[in-house]
């Protein structure tokens, strides 16, 4: 079946430089022969253009990369070489940089930038111009990807049973799942892990390629939540009952990862019970006790401490996965607590 593939900004722009710029780079003229905007096994490039000098000219087939990633340019140009064709192959590019010439060279590619440059490696044509510089500003992308609620798309695709799913699809899951985000959030979260040859496309929505590098990933980039306050309690009943009985399952609120430990591994309770919520109510401060407390509230509206939170009896814990990060993050013992969950979330 043919999908319809939308491009990009990069793409578009691209394709309009090569057809009425055709003098960016003289002494060659371009021509766009066609451009492919539906893609099947039978049409896997992006275009086929026709440089043009003197009394000659030559046809290639096109794949537009519209980031100068090292390792998705690698990834592109293996499966770009990959395509069987008549024509030689081009690369077009943002900008021609001495590592993308690299690549080009290391795959026996020829290359365009949108500043003007090029690198034409052909039996019948040899052409190379570098000495343009780059006016072209590559589009933002999210560079803590695996922090705050830009981590949760990557939480979402690491334990999800479902990612045969659209970037609109995997927004609406992650609401309905407690935090907050974008669809413009999720794509570029999206574009960077490809981008670190973690996730590709597939025809029905994505693959992990390496889940283990994405949970370490997950791991050593995150960030704590932004605590606006804490406070020590030492509260009546068991700082467990107090918080079923006086908040419940209405407010926004769950256990901490270490709190939670005892729920998903063998684990000692804690001698006082962490909780992050998004409002305090204020009747809690006639316990407040920092000697002998048995109960710490953080205040925080950090979405990703509360994203995937499990309920059980009354009680809110919060990830497999977020309680896997701390105790991960903490000390000799929390981290051998923790083990035993990076293998269930790998898994």
């Amino acid at each position: 079946m043919v999908n319809q593939v939308v491009y990009l900004a990069f793409e578009s722009e691209a394709l309009e430089k090569l057809s009425n710029q055709q003098d960016l780079y003289a002494p060659m003229m371009t021509r766009v022969l066609r451009s492919q905007f539906l893609k099947s096994r039978n049409t896997q490039i992006d275009a086929e253009i026709e440089l043009d000098w003197d009394d000659q000219s030559v046809r290639f087939d096109v794949e537009i990369v519209s980031r100068t990633s090292p390792q998705l340019l690698e990834m592109k140009a293996t499966k770009f070489k990959k395509l069987e064709g008549m024509n030689p192959q081009l690369i077009v590019v943002p900008y021609l940089s001495e590592s993308v010439v690299n690549i080009l060279k290391e795959n026996r590619l020829s290359g365009l930038d949108l500043n003007g440059n090029y690198y034409i490696i052909t039996p019948r044509l040899l052409a190379i111009r570098l000495d343009r510089k780059n006016e072209y500003r590559e589009s933002a992308t999210i560079r803590k990807i695996y922090a705050g609620t830009s981590s949760v798309v990557c939480r979402y695709l690491l334990t999800s049973q479902n990612t045969n799913l659209g970037v609109k699809d995997i927004a609406e899951s992650i609401r309905k799942m407690g935090c907050e985000i974008t669809e413009p959030t999720v794509s570029k979260v999206i574009k960077r892990l490809e981008e670190e040859l973690i996730l590709s496309r597939t025809e029905k929505g994505f693959k992990l390629l390496q889940r283990d590098k994405l949970l370490e990933n997950l791991k050593n980039g995150y960030s704590e939540p932004k605590i606006v306050e804490q406070r020590r309690l030492k509260v009546p009943g068991g700082p467990l009952e107090f918080i079923r009985q006086s908040v419940g399952l209405k407010q926004k609120w769950c256990l901490s990862g270490t709190s939670s430990a005892n729920r998903y591994t063998v684990a000692t309770f804690p001698q006082a019970y962490e909780v992050y919520i998004n409002e305090i109510p204020k009747e809690w401060l006639q316990w407040e006790d920092n000697r002998f407390f048995n109960f710490v509230y953080k205040k925080t509206s950090s979405d990703f401490v509360y994203f995937d939170r499990q309920e059980s009896d009354g009680l809110y814990f919060c990830s497999k996965l977020q309680t896997y990060i701390e105790l991960a993050r903490g000390d000799k013992r929390e981290k051998e607590t923790g083990e035993p969950l990076r293998s269930e979330i790998l898994e």
